[in-house]
């Protein structure tokens, strides 16, 4: 990877982690925040299931479930989660559904209704999951996209799972 890609990636992940502070209670200090993100850019197919995929920098969506996975390092409760899908190209108006999968089992819905239908940024959010997890859970971020009539060519995902 150059040098130039490097820093791109790392401009991503700063601006969306300054973002994601922001949306944090006044009692942060008695939690913490997982965050994913990722600099590549993937092309979302029509009716297709996702998972966001952090570490491999070539592929910023793969369809199976082998992605980037979280290690929840404290237990808690996941209260709500932030998060954005960039696009350079709208896509139709259809639904997208956004889920959490906790330890390969469970499927946690976080929306069900997001469009991403500007290009830029096209953010989501759950502030009131009540989700409680263990030190230890595997956390994995999913999404299922919808019959789209025109998808977006080129999209990349970030999120964050805040946890009291």
């Amino acid at each position: 990877m150059n040098k130039i890609s490097q820093k791109k990636i790392c401009q991503y992940v700063l601006a969306f982690c300054l973002a994601t502070f922001a949306f944090l209670p006044s009692n942060a200090d008695a939690a913490y925040a997982l965050t994913m993100a990722n600099g590549s850019k993937g092309r979302l197919m029509p009716s297709s299931t996702y998972y966001l995929n952090s570490g491999n920098i070539q592929y910023a969506f793969i369809p199976s479930n082998n992605a980037t996975s979280l290690i929840v390092p404290e237990s808690g409760t996941i209260t709500a989660v932030y998060g954005n899908i960039f696009s350079d190209v709208a896509s139709s108006e259809e639904s997208c559904t956004i889920n959490i999968i906790k330890n390969d089992l469970t499927v946690i819905p976080v929306t069900t209704s997001l469009v991403v239908g500007t290009a830029g940024y096209n953010p989501f959010s759950n502030p009131s999951l009540n989700l409680s997890v263990t030190a230890g859970d595997v956390l994995q971020m999913q999404m299922v996209t919808p019959a789209w009539s025109i998808p977006p060519v080129s999209a990349s995902f970030s999120v964050s799972l805040y946890i009291e």
